[in-house]
């Protein structure tokens, strides 16, 4: 079988994609981390997968706003609207791809450390923090794919590593036999394509050492009106505008991190 093809003449650092369905408003604070790095050398593809007439509207404000935002309007498609994702990659132009839910966060350096990651990997995955609507401390996901018990894990169903996480380089995507497609019922639709990268024995993979994404479930939020959790959101915005406030957040995050590393040992 013969991997798919693509324009490797990548002009920009870093392709920011970010799926979207019905989020309405909560897109503004999600393109507003992603537009917010200190890698600025970037674009930004939104996919729509059958969004309604809102979301179109603050695309249009956005794009207007800042140039290096791209939306493609689709129909609602199979499953998350996969196929839509693989389209658009053909048309990147980023040395690196990163991903981010509509309804999650990037903290400022995350593209950076992504890029660092990938200089000697191929595949890298970002410390990820999920913050309760509670505001108790977040929960971090403790896993490194570059062990291969980790590996073995994700192979084997269990995700820990969030879509928002997940980067890769855009020349590794390419080399694959199958990108982005719908995944089997009861496969969520990250962990079937990181999977595809798992499978490849010569894909080298590297994990992220610092907080630089915040996950927001929608499950445990499903109380909140869609105002609500876009002031959740962009309060967490303007608390992590700082190096120094990131770093507080990993020191509050660190005895979890340190209980679940003695609980794996003890296996």
């Amino acid at each position: 079988v013969e991997a798919f093809g693509g324009d490797l003449a990548m002009s920009l650092s870093a392709t920011i994609l970010i799926p979207t369905h019905d989020h309405g408003p909560i897109l503004r604070a999600s393109v507003s981390s992603a537009l917010r790095q200190t890698v600025t050398n970037l674009e930004v593809m939104v996919i729509g997968d059958g969004v309604p007439d809102e979301t179109r509207a603050i695309m249009a404000e956005i794009m207007r706003q800042d140039p290096r935002v791209q939306f493609f309007d689709h129909p609602k498609g199979r499953r998350h609207g996969e196929n839509y994702r693989h389209e658009a990659l053909r048309e990147a132009r980023g040395k690196i791809v990163c991903y981010l839910s509509d309804d999650d966060l990037y903290l400022p350096r995350h593209v950076e450390e992504m890029g660092r990651l990938l200089e000697e990997a191929d595949f890298a995955h970002a410390v990820a923090l999920k913050i309760g609507p509670d505001g108790g401390a977040p929960f971090i996901w403790t896993v490194d794919l570059a062990m291969d018990a980790y590996r073995r894990e994700l192979l084997a169903g269990r995700n820990r590593v969030p879509l928002s996480a997940g980067a890769h380089t855009l020349e590794c995507y390419r080399g694959l036999v199958e990108g982005w497609s719908p995944a089997p019922t009861g496969i969520p639709t990250d962990l079937h394509m990181w999977q595809k990268f798992l499978r490849q024995p010569t894909v080298r993979f590297r994990a992220g050492t610092m907080p630089t994404v915040l996950v927001f479930s929608s499950p445990s939020r499903a109380h909140l009106t869609p105002e609500e959790r876009l002031r959740e959101m962009d309060d967490w915005l303007g608390r992590t505008a700082s190096s120094g406030a990131v770093e507080a957040i990993a020191l509050q995050v660190l005895p979890q991190a340190l209980r679940q590393a003695a609980e794996a040992e003890g296996r």
